[in-house]
């Protein structure tokens, strides 16, 4: 048997170096936790029962072999009183059953089942007998006994023991025998076992007698708090990469956001968050007597705070949770307070297959009662903690740890992985720093809707309208200013480059609420030494305006649309391509990304099937992806992300009466991209698609709701006076392509062919001359767009006399050089199944039509604008 017990519980964890934050680019970073087999004690044991107080501790002994059923396979006796013996034998497995050299002198020691535990126990000082001949194997164990083999079995050890608890709190304290008060104190600090009874008469019964049903929960927290099974937990290392990557972190927030207003700013700020997917918003408990007469009511008010928030930025769809109603202090020892935010962080983390952050902002009265319910999640969550203090000021107070100092004692004695938001810092580099006034709001919130005027005047004037109304701050000068401590406990995720943050030894709150550092033995945290105010301030600022924008936007007519891209006026671009069939996709994309009225959110691949070069629609879509990758490598633009698109075109699921079709639209990360970027967005988002429709159909199917937020610039389908719609992009699928322009979406309409030859996008023709004079470095972008995108996708390139038609350069010219173009917005026309057009309807919705434009200006733009990107 191993030194530790096998866990079923394993954790796996791509490591990265531990570097420094600062000046580092995030890195693609998974902390995932593997698929659990947990031994379910009530299906194993038909005497527990599901749910009960003690049934996840019998499922952690029972899966870690610690200990097993009791006169039967099926019967674990949760009521029986444990012995003196049966102790011996669960310490003697945790240690891996070694073999002692002699036999301990017990003459009432028989029984082959316990008598090497026994041996071993009495060998390493771990237990003592009765008397010098006895043992007293089958006497029930009393609760001093068995808190004194725990405390002998670490001194044996050499773990730490440091912690005591006061056990004159409790009135039987002087029952308490000289022989046990050591180890009692220490198991009463540690939270291994608590006080019987309730209210005023809570005891500690140092005599009385233990079930196995209290064994199995004892052993719970004894092994979790020192590590004695072998779980691979993620470690603070793990944790410290992590942090620094850009993976989204799943996220419960826990706030106390009745008593100030810094947690509504950073509640609004994780939830507009890149970097954060809040899982759910719990109520931690305060009291402050200004505002609330009691700890509940101080829970209850953030309760109701945190609904106003997350309703009024339009996010009432994340759960929220009423956390304690008052602190762990009320009881003796540390104990549990049940509340429904406890229990969901327990549910949250026994569920996921990832590690869980709680970000806590006031008390931790609800991670304290959630880790003392389940202290396997330990291994499962990492707490982010805005307070205590920071290194060398031996200071463990501010508001958040005296609202419950025993709750912020536990949690950092637990070995969670933790990260520490100091109010104060060595250097006044604590979150303290982040002082903001007034002038800081008016700027960064200045419309006058609802939202603004919220962020702006209304939260600060509730916080301190004695001080905000008069313009004067704390000390009585003329300025009012407010410190926003807890949005450092969301850029921790979103802006940690500009933090300082070391990893080490977790100090110990002392009951007098000062701190204890650089105690031997001690498990490691991470700290925040100081932090970026301006940085932490335009991000937060900026992200909740970002958010307001979302509330406030106002879906545009085709007219607005047409005086928008005619507009200089930054768009929000998806470029979304078929960029392995062509070349033109990818001069279009480098030449959006080197515009300076383009900004290129994202790009995504497009199916397609050119038998002359892809097999599949699928492969067809992935060589796009893989080009367009490459383009952006070429450039220097990495940055932006690429997503892989639907892999087959749409099918017709119906019909809308009229021989219009509905789309069963297809699921891809592309197609997902699309919706998600559109939901989130302020301000409508350019979807640019220069090839088939099959990714914005499918989005727009999935979701329609996003219409509203998006235009889409199409090049497809030929000009109505061709005679007919189908040309390559159309043709790929010409089920997205009819749905695209019937759904009723904003839409720039740009056609490839047309009777009128200098109509259309059959216009930007250009030839071999072209390329070899306007890329002339030697550089490997300027070698690729010159010859060898050419070589690689037409073989005449090497002939004289090839031309190319670069039909795909005008969808992104429309938006960087609108002025090399003419427009009209027209009825659009129905696409029959047959590929002709109908326009017989003109109470169909109207679209943006591109009439002309002028091909040379707009190919020598493309080239001086991908020359100064590649430059």
């Amino acid at each position: 048997m191993k030194n530790k017990l096998t866990a079923l519980l394993l954790i796996t964890a791509m490591l990265l170096s531990v570097i420094p934050f600062t000046g580092v680019a995030a890195e693609s970073y998974d902390v995932t936790l593997t698929d659990r087999e947990y031994v379910d004690s009530a299906s194993v044991y038909k005497d527990v029962a599901q749910g009960a107080w003690y049934c996840s501790a019998v499922d952690y002994v029972s899966t870690y072999g610690i200990m097993g059923g009791a006169g039967s396979a099926d019967t674990f006796k949760p009521s029986d009183l444990s012995t003196r013996a049966m102790i011996a034998v669960i310490l003697h497995r945790i240690e891996g059953e070694p073999a002692a050299a002699e036999k301990a002198p017990f003459t009432d020691v028989t029984a082959d089942w316990c008598r090497p535990a026994i041996d071993w126990a009495y060998e390493t000082g771990v237990v003592k007998g009765s008397s010098a001949t006895t043992f007293n194997p089958n006497g029930n164990i009393t609760r001093q006994e068995l808190l004194t083999m725990l405390y002998r079995y670490v001194e044996y050890k050499g773990l730490d023991k440091t912690g005591v608890g006061d056990l004159e709190e409790f009135p039987d304290y002087k029952q308490v025998a000289d022989w046990a008060w050591e180890g009692l104190a220490w198991g009463v600090c540690q939270g291994f076992v608590r006080g019987r009874g309730s209210g005023d008469s809570v005891t500690l019964a140092p005599a009385g007698n233990s079930q196995r049903d209290e064994m199995a929960t004892v052993f719970l927290r004894f092994c979790e708090k020192y590590d004695l099974v072998e779980e691979a937990d993620v470690t603070i290392d793990d944790i410290f990469a992590d942090l620094r990557s850009n993976r989204v972190k799943k996220v419960i927030f826990d706030a106390d956001s009745g008593n100030e207003m810094d947690d509504q700013y950073a509640l609004a700020y994780a939830v507009a968050s890149e970097t954060m997917d809040v899982l759910a918003v719990n109520a931690t408990l305060f009291l402050n007597t200004a505002l609330v007469p009691t700890f509940e009511e101080g829970m209850m008010e953030g309760y109701r705070e945190n609904k106003r928030i997350l309703d009024a930025i339009g996010h009432n769809d994340i759960p929220q949770f009423k956390g304690c109603a008052e602190p762990i202090t009320k009881s003796p020892g540390y104990s549990p307070v049940a509340s429904e935010a406890s229990d969901n962080i327990i549910k949250t983390a026994n569920a996921s297959s990832e590690i869980i952050y709680v970000v806590a902002t006031g008390a931790l009265t609800n991670v304290a009662s959630a880790i003392l319910k389940d202290p396997t999640i330990t291994g499962k969550i990492c707490v982010v903690w805005m307070g205590g203090g920071g290194q060398g000021t031996g200071d463990g107070g501010g508001f958040n740890s005296g609202q419950d100092y025993k709750a912020a004692q536990f949690v950092l004695n637990s070995g969670v992985p933790f990260v520490m938001l100091p109010g104060a810092g060595p250097k006044g580099g604590g979150t303290d720093a982040l002082k903001g006034d007034k002038a800081l709001l008016a700027e960064a919130f200045p419309g006058d809707d609802t939202l603004s005027t919220l962020f702006r005047e209304t939260l600060p004037r509730e916080c301190d309208p004695e001080h905000f109304d008069a313009d004067t701050n704390y000390t009585g000068e003329g300025k009012w200013w407010h410190i926003f401590w807890d949005l450092a406990a969301v850029a921790l995720f979103e802006c940690n480059d500009g933090m300082d943050l070391e990893i080490i030894t977790a100090p110990r709150i002392r009951n007098d609420m000062s701190m204890a550092e650089n105690e031997a033995g001690r498990h490691k945290i991470i700290c925040m030494n100081s932090l970026d105010v301006d940085a932490v301030f335009d991000q937060a600022f900026g992200y909740i305006s970002d958010l307001i924008a979302v509330h406030n936007f106002k879906p545009m007519t085709i007219e607005e649309i047409l005086a928008d891209i005619k507009s200089d006026r930054v768009k929000k671009v998806i470029f979304d391509a078929d960029a392995g069939n062509e070349i033109d996709d990818q001069y279009a994309f480098a030449y959006a990304l080197g515009s300076d009225k383009i900004d290129v959110v994202s790009a995504s691949a497009s199916q397609f099937w050119n038998t002359a070069l892809v097999p599949t629609r699928e492969a067809g879509m992935l060589e796009g992806y893989n080009e367009l990758k490459r383009v952006l490598g070429l450039v220097g633009r990495e940055d932006v992300p690429v997503y892989k698109g639907c892999g087959d075109s749409v099918t017709k699921s119906g019909d809308d009466g009229v021989g219009l079709p509905t789309v069963k639209p297809i699921n891809s990360d592309a197609v997902d991209n699309i919706i998600n970027t559109a939901k989130a967005s302020g301000e409508v988002v350019y979807v640019v698609v220069s090839g088939c429709a099959t990714n914005i159909s499918s989005a727009i199917a999935k979701d329609p709701s996003i219409k509203d937020k998006i235009c889409v610039i199409w090049l497809g389908s030929n000009h109505v006076d061709y005679g007919g719609a189908d040309e390559f992009n159309m043709g790929q699928d010409r089920t997205a392509g009819r749905y695209l322009m019937n759904c009723g979406v904003n839409l720039i309409w740009l056609p490839a062919m047309s009777k009128d030859s200098t109509k259309g996008t059959q216009s930007l023709k250009s030839d071999k001359a072209f390329l070899q004079q306007s890329f002339t470095g030697t550089d490997a972008a300027s070698r690729y767009f010159r010859e060898e995108l050419a070589l690689e996708h037409d073989g005449s390139y090497d002939s004289d006399g090839w031309v190319h038609t670069f039909w795909d350069v005008a969808a992104v010219t429309v938006l960087d050089r609108p002025d090399l173009c003419s427009f009209s917005i027209v009825t659009c026309p129905r696409v029959r199944g047959d590929g002709t057009f109908d326009t017989s309807d003109n109470s169909r919705h109207k679209v943006i039509i591109l009439d002309k434009l002028q091909p040379v200006p707009a190919l020598n733009v493309m080239a001086e604008t991908i020359n100064s990107l590649i430059k």
